[in-house]
């Protein structure tokens, strides 16, 4: 909802080598923009500290994917999206088995749990 934005075509797109669409593991896709934006924008680093991300810290979050929980995961959105959602532990993320929701034993080690509140 900003109207400082850049509309850059894509070129070419690379899936992660070992993406498992039941899994959900590596979940990752690599875009080759035709051109730089023509904003200011500043570089987002990788984490590379140990112990980082903490239990309830705040994270950005930004893609292509789905916008509403309850969708079957078939349509993404052309418009590149952002939300805040806090930092959950794997291990407490993997204990959560209810009516609403079911990830025990679905969060693996190469995968961050977050929850929007």
């Amino acid at each position: 909802p900003t109207e400082n934005y850049d509309t850059i075509p894509i070129i070419a797109e690379r899936m992660h080598p070992d993406f498992d669409d039941v899994s959900l593991n590596n979940d990752l896709l690599l875009l080759q923009l035709e051109r730089p934006s023509k904003l200011k924008v500043d570089y987002m680093l990788l984490n590379s500290i140990d112990g980082m991300p903490s239990e309830g810290m705040m994270l950005q979050v930004l893609g292509w994917g789905e916008t509403s929980p309850d969708s079957d995961f078939s349509n993404g959105t052309a418009i590149l999206q952002s939300v805040n959602v806090n930092y959950v532990s794997n291990e407490e993320c993997n204990s959560i088995a209810n009516d609403e929701e079911d990830y025990e034993g679905k969060i693996l080690d190469t995968m961050l749990c977050t929850f929007k509140e």
